[in-house]
């Protein structure tokens, strides 16, 4: 009886090594893929940066991007966290909030995006909360270089033990 649990016990943990093993090929792939399914191009993005603890609502203005990473197929801007933790970096600096939720919307189009800013701006107002601006002079967003996205790339596959250089 204590073989079989013994062998059964091996079999789990087998299983489990495999599992871990095809989730990081996979994961790995799927890097390796987006990394060629990546382009640059212009955007223009604006942040929002909210508070469940306070009401009032910091908007960034609309500034243009022109290296933004997106991805070919979907147009989807792949530096979004990277901007939304530029505004958040910004927060926990100047007001010594890190728990502020930041938002990041963008489109292609400088029109849209302006569209996009004064219906969000109208629900903020709608809601009753009380909006601050920051100006380009408080607050601007840096481009975000391969360079960073290569490192990010590289702690994730720490993160899973990848090693390419063997």
């Amino acid at each position: 009886y204590l073989c079989i649990i013994t062998k059964h016990t091996l079999m789990n943990k087998i299983g489990k090594a495999f599992l871990a093993i095809i989730s990081v090929l996979f994961a790995t792939v799927c890097m390796a893929q987006n990394k060629n399914l990546a382009t640059q191009g212009a955007v223009y993005v604006f942040g929002v940066g909210d508070s469940m603890r306070d009401s009032t609502v910091y908007m960034t203005t609309v500034q243009k991007i022109d290296d933004a990473n997106l991805q070919k197929r979907t147009g989807f801007l792949l530096d979004r966290p990277f901007f939304s933790l530029q505004l958040k970096a910004h927060f926990t600096k100047t007001l010594n909030d890190p728990n502020r939720l930041c938002i990041i919307y963008y489109t292609k189009s400088e029109k849209k995006a302006n569209k996009m800013f004064m219906k969000v701006r109208k629900n903020y107002l709608d809601e009753g909360a009380l909006l601050k601006q920051l100006t380009a002079e408080d607050f601007k967003f840096a481009s975000v270089s391969n360079a960073v996205h290569q490192e990010s790339n590289e702690k994730i596959d720490e993160a899973f033990g990848v090693d390419y250089e063997e």
